[in-house]
């Protein structure tokens, strides 16, 4: 297998791919005109990474199934609690940054007497 800064080709592969994607949405989530591009471009690298990933190896072997990944539980439940948390921060992003409370001012001027 080859090695690339000791990880494999795909994940290096797969890590370029979602820099670009990010570094495109900030790109354009500064055009005002492409914002609405960003929903493509995310669901294209959606796209190109499912296809990567069901590709098959082209060494691949079979699996032994004497292993037992012992921790597979705790990695569950650590990836349980990172999906919600993730939910209640972009709920708390979007209640507090993307939708603040607009006060209406009181009126100083000698037109509010009239």
């Amino acid at each position: 297998m080859a090695l690339v800064l000791g990880i494999g080709v795909g994940l290096l592969i797969l890590i370029i791919l979602w820099i670009v994607t990010i570094l495109l949405v900030v790109i354009l989530a500064f055009l005002r005109k492409a914002r609405y591009a960003i929903p493509v471009v995310i669901l294209l690298s959606v796209l190109i990474t499912l296809i990567l990933l069901t590709l098959p190896r082209s060494n691949s072997t079979q699996p032994n199934l004497e292993e037992v990944d012992t921790i597979f539980f705790g990695r569950v439940v650590l990836l349980g609690l990172l999906a919600v948390s993730l939910v209640i921060g972009v709920i708390a992003v979007f209640v507090f940054y993307a939708v603040p409370e607009i006060h209406a001012g009181q009126i100083n001027s000698s037109w509010s007497k009239l």
